[in-house]
This record gives C-alpha cells, sequence and structure tokens, in this order.
C-alpha cells in the first residue's frame, strides 16, 4: 500500500489571514468595524489618595470620640440608642449593627491612644464620666437604694454617660446616610467642625502632596492650591494650613450626611443566616 503524503505546512501562509484581515479592517465602515475592549484611561494625578492606616484609624477614633460625646450631653437621643440597641437583639437578630456595643465594654473604632490627651471630644468624655461618678455611691452595695431616690432627669444623665461610653459607630463610611450608625450622627447633630481641625500635626503633614493639595483644592479652591503647588512638602503643608484656616474642611472620614441625605425609609441589610432562623422560629 502506498503511503499517502503529507503536506508540508509552510508558516509563511499564518500570517496571510491577518494581513487580509487587516486589509479588511481597513476598507469596512464604521459600522462593519469589530469592537474592541478600550484601553483604560490613566488615572488623575491629583487625585488625593486614601490617608495612612494609622491616619484613618485615628480619624475614625476621632470620630467616635465626638459621637460618645454628643451622646453624653443628650439624654433623649442616649434613651433611643440604648431602645435600639435591646430591640434590635431582642426583636431582629443579636448579629444586626448597632451603635450600643451592650455586650462589650470595648470599642472597635476608638483606642483612647489614638486621640490626643488634648482633644476637645476626649476632654468632654472625662468631664462628663468624672461628673457623673461624683453623684454615685462609693459602694457598689449602695447603688440600687441611691438609684430608687433618684429622679427622672438624674437617671436620664446617668444613662446618658453610661450608653455613650459603650457607642460604636464602627468603622463604615458615613457617605452612605442608610447607614446606622450615619443616622444616630445625623439625629445628633454631630459636626465635627467643632471637634477636629485640619492641622500640619492632625492631617496635612501626614499625607502625601497630592493629598494636601486635593484637601486645599475642596476646601479653598482651585487656585489657592495652585499657589502651593510647586512648594516643597513641608512648606505646602504649613501653608495648607493656613489657606484651610477657618473654612471648615473636613476629610471624607469626618463628615456626616446632611439631615435632607437620610431616606425616611432606610434600606434594611439582608440578616445573617442564623438571625433569619431565629427569626423564623420566634414566627
Amino acid at each position: 500500500h502506498e503511503v499517502p503524503a503529507v503536506e508540508e505546512h509552510d508558516p509563511a501562509e499564518d500570517d496571510t489571514g491577518d494581513e487580509d484581515a487587516e486589509f479588511d479592517d481597513q476598507n469596512m465602515s464604521d459600522e462593519q468595524q469589530p469592537a474592541y475592549a478600550a484601553s483604560p484611561e490613566p488615572a488623575p494625578t491629583d487625585k488625593a489618595p486614601a490617608p495612612p492606616f494609622e491616619l484613618d484609624a485615628e480619624l475614625t477614633a476621632h470620630r467616635t470620640a465626638a459621637l460618645r460625646a454628643e451622646i453624653m450631653r443628650q439624654p433623649d437621643l442616649a434613651l433611643r440608642v440604648l431602645a435600639h440597641g435591646l430591640a434590635t437583639t431582642a426583636f431582629y437578630g443579636p448579629y444586626l449593627a448597632t451603635v450600643a456595643r451592650l455586650g462589650s465594654p470595648y470599642a472597635t473604632s476608638y483606642t483612647a491612644g489614638a486621640v490626643r490627651t488634648d482633644n476637645p471630644a476626649r476632654l468632654a468624655i472625662l468631664a462628663a464620666e468624672d461628673e457623673q461618678h461624683a453623684k454615685l455611691p462609693g459602694e457598689h452595695a449602695a447603688l440600687w437604694a441611691w438609684l430608687q431616690d433618684q429622679d427622672v432627669p438624674t437617671l436620664h444623665g446617668l444613662i446618658a454617660v453610661c450608653v455613650g461610653r459603650v457607642a460604636d459607630p464602627g468603622k463604615e463610611d458615613w457617605t452612605d446616610a442608610r447607614q446606622g450608625a450615619a443616622q444616630v450622627a445625623v439625629s445628633a447633630g454631630l459636626d465635627m467642625r467643632q471637634w477636629w481641625t485640619a492641622t500640619q500635626d492632625s492631617y496635612l503633614g501626614r499625607v502625601t502632596k497630592a493629598g494636601i493639595l486635593a484637601a486645599v483644592r475642596e476646601g479653598a479652591g482651585e487656585a489657592a492650591a495652585h499657589r502651593i503647588g510647586d512648594m516643597k512638602k513641608e512648606a505646602m503643608a504649613s501653608n495648607a494650613e493656613a489657606l484651610l484656616s477657618g473654612k471648615g474642611w473636613l476629610p471624607a472620614r469626618l463628615r456626616v450626611p446632611t439631615p435632607e441625605a437620610v431616606p425616611s425609609e432606610p434600606v434594611v441589610p439582608d440578616a445573617p443566616a442564623a438571625d433569619m432562623e431565629y427569626a423564623a422560629a420566634a414566627e
């Protein structure tokens, strides 16, 4: 039997199709051209980078301290925060987010060491705690009898300080006004401009030059940012502090939604499977 001849493969022929295809593409109309993935555009060089981890953690702690201070001086708000925490555990499930962390004395978003000793919120917290502690009996055994003798406003003041001590709004971004802690902050009338100011020590000297320029651009305008754009970082941070003085600029971590941004019917997050089983069993 004769073995059939095998045709030899000429690699040069492989390029012919590509050349023909390229020729065809050049003669196609715009409507006939195949769709190709667009090349990603380069990121803008003036975009503000995220702050360093340590700085972001410090800003979060400042935010928590300020909300705690507000809760301590607003007994009506503290009562609602307490009721929210108790009702959430009792009727909705033990794993849903609440600002009042009643099961733990430790707040995940607050570390006293991350807040300067001269921070206004920290000083307000310490003052409220000292004032309340001075009213209480020296021995725990006498506490119940003392409570029996107090009027309602005094009890509300005690509750406010106690709830404020365990308030933990978490580390979530508050740009979503539906977030639970953001709603509490709005109800508290929290204005971080009363508790924090952008200085070299607090922010400007601890971010990149792009971060400094972005802050000035937002707080003082494009022209102000342009004036310091060619400076070395230390001089830029110093001048940025002066430009932002009195402007009330805040980094994103410290911004609180406006009351108008809070929806009348907030979206309820999906409960974990354990909570869903708990709710089904309750029915």
